[in-house]
């Protein structure tokens, strides 16, 4: 079921062409001084428009907490089932995706906060098994010295 957002919530940013690379959504007249950075696994059918029911839980139960949440995914294909049918678009988009989710985080508050939402991380995995530990090895290897 899909639903819109509520009045005190908006959407201020979404990266998306194939694929949703980031959803950005801003407490309106929050008086919160904290970001939040989702990382889930894959985006649904949630949009600038309507929620999917995941991101209706995020702003039903979370949100309130963060003057914004920005919502980041392991892979941005877009999917509402199997991932392994899009093995050819998950490698395509990886690097990319990387780049996405380490802009967020160099220009993030450093008050910011992470929620990883993947669910079981060991069942998160690309055609070689290894799409979320990659994505968490090049970010590490980014930031680490």
């Amino acid at each position: 079921m899909i639903n819109s957002y509520p009045e005190n919530y908006k959407v201020t940013d979404i990266n998306r062409m194939n694929c949703r690379y980031t959803l950005e959504i801003s407490a309106v007249d929050s008086d919160k001084e904290q970001d939040l950075i989702v990382l889930m696994e894959n985006p649904s059918v949630g949009d600038e428009y309507e929620m999917d029911p995941t991101i209706q839980r995020l702003v039903n139960y979370v949100a309130k907490n963060y003057k914004k949440m920005i919502i980041v995914n392991v892979t941005p294909v877009v999917a509402t089932s199997n991932l392994d049918k899009y093995v050819y678009e998950i490698s395509e988009q990886k690097h990319k995706n990387v780049e996405v989710v380490k802009n967020i985080i160099d220009n993030v508050s450093d008050k910011a906060e992470l929620l990883v939402a993947t669910g079981d991380l060991g069942k998160v995995k690309g055609p070689d098994g290894r799409r979320a530990s990659e994505l968490c090895k090049a970010l590490q290897d980014s930031y680490v010295e």
